[in-house]
């Protein structure tokens, strides 16, 4: 951890950042409300981020590189592949709990804000990691090997497009209703697993 990431004023920063931005999303956010939930002044702000875009760049980079921790952690341990479905279930639902529609659609939806090429690249990395634990699973006889690996890049694709559409959306109570459907519909298909209750 570099020097700048242990001082206090540029934790408070990034804590603020994420409640405000995860709420209303990147666009409705300004400088001055994160510097005033934060408790720190815009001089402060402008010390460790040049605008509001690098910080929400730093922001999901610094969340992206917790979640890939985690989720290398998780499909290399020694537990099951159904436990492990379940837990990177589990994970996703504990990332996106406080995550609002806004914000979904500013990374998805809102190219004046450039977001959208950086997201795209973090969902790549994402991507590489799940096609080596597929990969893996498959090795394994957990998922079929006739499976393409073209088609699950092809899904994915699709699983952005789905969580972005006005008329799904609608359907659902909340954004991250949806997500877990697209999730679990992704791991488990139509079919009930066992171990859901």
């Amino acid at each position: 951890m570099s020097e700048k990431e242990t001082n206090q004023k540029y934790q408070q920063i990034i804590k603020a950042s994420q409640i405000l931005f995860w709420k209303h999303g990147v666009k409705r956010v300004s400088i001055e409300e994160i510097c005033s939930l934060a408790k720190v002044s815009k001089m402060t702000f402008y010390r460790f981020f040049p605008n509001k875009i690098e910080l929400a760049k730093h922001l999901l980079e610094k969340v992206a590189k917790e979640g890939f921790d985690s989720y290398k952690n998780l499909v290399t341990s020694d537990i099951s592949f159904t436990e492990k479905i379940n837990k990177l279930i589990e994970m996703k639902l504990e990332s996106i709990k406080n995550v609002g529609q806004e914000f979904i659609l500013d990374l998805y939806k809102n190219p004046e804000l450039g977001l959208i090429p950086f997201i795209d690249e973090l969902n790549k990395e994402s991507l590489k990691l799940t096609i080596l634990f597929i990969q893996k699973a498959q090795k394994e006889g957990f998922i079929r090997k006739n499976l393409k690996i073209d088609f699950i890049l092809y899904f994915f694709n699709q699983m952005a497009r789905m969580i972005t559409d006005n008329q799904l959306i609608e359907k659902y109570e909340t954004p991250q209703a949806l997500i877990m459907e697209v999730t679990e519909f992704f791991f488990y298909g139509i079919g009930a697993h066992q171990d859901k209750k």
